[in-house]
């Protein structure tokens, strides 16, 4: 990323927030870096609803800095959603709409940086694009759609692993492309809530199905997983599935809420931090101790 804001273009770094609001936190830990680490360089992060934007601005504001190089910017077709609680899904605008109301605002950037895949349809399509696209993964690559002809479109991929960066030159991406940076989301800083609160220091279990019924274990025997953690007393039990579960099965908030009382477990559906990687870190936290 650093030859791309070294070149002669004004040094202006767009970052896209148009995604679910789980992918901000693989992406706004590099927002930071630059912001910290080059504040001669000007930063757009363009966000598509008020439930991003506020997050954002909020993060921004408790680093304390004082620079006018960086700009909160509103997507064409930015949409406000009051009083939405920050685990949930927000409504997106059409994302094609959206990509094809930005690309004009773009072109002065001398780096776009995405979390999401769709927004790789502009380098693909437009060729003029192709040497600013920078993408971050989203996750540690188990689940990535590495063959899609999008992603071969990006100048760089951020890429988490060693193993990862092999599976793409394998694939004929070339090695200058790949850069490791690690997992991205580890480094995000501004998780919403630390260990919950146990009546006990039990270890602790994080349960966190998938919402892809292909990918999930909720659908086969979530129920009953949930009940067996509810009736065991040798763990700690967060339950926090992925924020778009109940899209797919609203029924997931009344099996929960069922157990939710019980001293032993934490249920979380609605808070952000469900996506910020805060139980993940709780449980680790509690097993090192």
């Amino acid at each position: 990323m650093h030859k791309l804001i070294t070149r002669e273009r004004r040094k202006i770094i767009a970052f896209l927030f148009l995604g679910e609001t789980l992918l901000i936190p693989h992406l706004h830990p590099i927002v930071e870096a630059i912001v910290q680490e080059a504040p001669d360089v000007r930063v757009d992060i363009w966000t598509v609803t008020s439930t991003h934007e506020r997050l954002i601005v909020g993060w921004l504001d408790e680093l304390n800095i004082n620079n006018t190089n960086v700009r909160i910017r509103r997507v064409p077709g930015f949409r406000t959603i009051p009083g939405l609680p920050l685990g949930n899904v927000p409504e997106l605008p059409p994302k094609s709409i959206t990509l094809l109301r930005l690309m004009p605002r773009l072109i002065t950037a001398s780096a776009i940086v995405c979390a999401e895949q769709t927004s790789l349809w502009i380098p693909t399509l437009l060729p003029f694009f192709r040497d600013r696209f920078v993408k971050t993964s989203h996750g540690v690559g188990s689940m990535s759609a590495r063959d899609d002809r999008r992603r071969r479109a990006a100048r760089l991929l951020l890429v988490p692993s060693e193993t990862e960066k092999r599976t793409y030159t394998t694939r004929g991406i070339p090695e200058d492309r790949l850069i490791v940076t690690g997992y991205v989301k580890s480094a995000f800083r501004a998780r919403e809530s630390g260990s919950p609160v146990f009546a006990s220091s039990k270890p602790v279990v994080v349960y966190a199905p998938h919402w892809q019924q292909h990918r999930s274990s909720w659908w086969g025997w979530g129920r009953e997983l949930v009940a067996l953690l509810a009736a065991q007393d040798r763990y700690n039990v967060i339950l926090a599935p992925h924020q778009r579960l109940v899209e797919k099965d609203p029924e997931v908030r009344e099996v929960l809420a069922s157990v939710g009382d019980l001293p032993h477990v934490h249920v979380d559906l609605d808070s952000f931090a469900m996506v910020d990687g805060s139980y993940m870190a709780a449980a680790i936290e509690r097993r090192s101790g």
